[in-house]
């Protein structure tokens, strides 16, 4: 993913808890990710020795060419324009950064590493994403994930992008934490048709566990 957007911290927690099974808030809090601004001119959270090339204090080609082959490795298959409305470079550097890559697949604008363009993804039954979810800013639009008719309850404006619930990787729900006497539980607000399961419910308690709802 090449980093993990961070202007929000807890979201940030949230994100990695969504793609690394088991993890604990304390694993993310005592992991010295950094948490600095770089793509886009956000804050994300890094890997130090991902430092110097996100920076371009390695030659900025050298950047280019490890950022193509990042991104691509994170968001394949994907188009120039994903890269540069994820990175905010300029499209012409987001062409020139793809096209220093040496081995790559295509398919019409889209390209991938060698060997993951017909792979077939399998979208979890359900997953709860956080609120400025990489994979929901990843791409040019967040079609197909997000029916075009939907995306304003996903980005209502001023900048927000709320936390998202797929079901079988399509965008149906928003969430939020909810108070219910001393005890904050994961509320779910369907804006497709409501799609409960036991996976969906173990996702909850997954987020409600990994926060210390009590």
């Amino acid at each position: 993913m090449v980093g993990v957007q961070a202007q929000d911290p807890r979201a940030a927690g949230l994100a990695l808890r969504s793609r690394v099974p088991g993890l604990r808030r304390a694993d993310v809090d005592g992991s010295g990710l950094v948490r600095t601004w770089t793509v886009r001119g956000t804050a994300h959270l890094v890997d130090p020795p991902d430092l110097p090339w996100l920076q371009a204090a390695v030659d900025p080609d050298l950047a280019l060419v490890t950022l193509a082959q990042r991104y691509l490795a994170g968001y394949g298959p994907a188009a120039a324009a994903d890269l540069a409305s994820w990175s905010g470079l300029p499209l012409s550097t987001a062409r020139r950064a793809l096209a220093t890559l040496d081995h790559t697949e295509a398919a019409g604008e889209l390209l991938a590493l060698p060997g993951t363009l017909d792979a077939e993804p399998q979208a979890p039954a359900a997953l709860l994403l956080a609120a400025f979810d990489t994979v929901m800013l990843g791409y040019r639009t967040r079609e197909p994930m997000v029916a075009a008719g939907d995306d304003r309850h996903i980005l209502p404006g001023g900048g927000m992008l709320r936390p998202a619930v797929l079901i079988d990787g399509l965008a149906a729900a928003t969430w939020g934490l909810s108070t219910q006497g001393r005890r904050r539980t994961v509320a779910i607000r369907w804006f497709g048709r409501p799609a409960e399961s036991a996976e969906l419910h173990a996702e909850q308690f997954s987020v409600e566990k990994f926060l210390g709802c009590g």
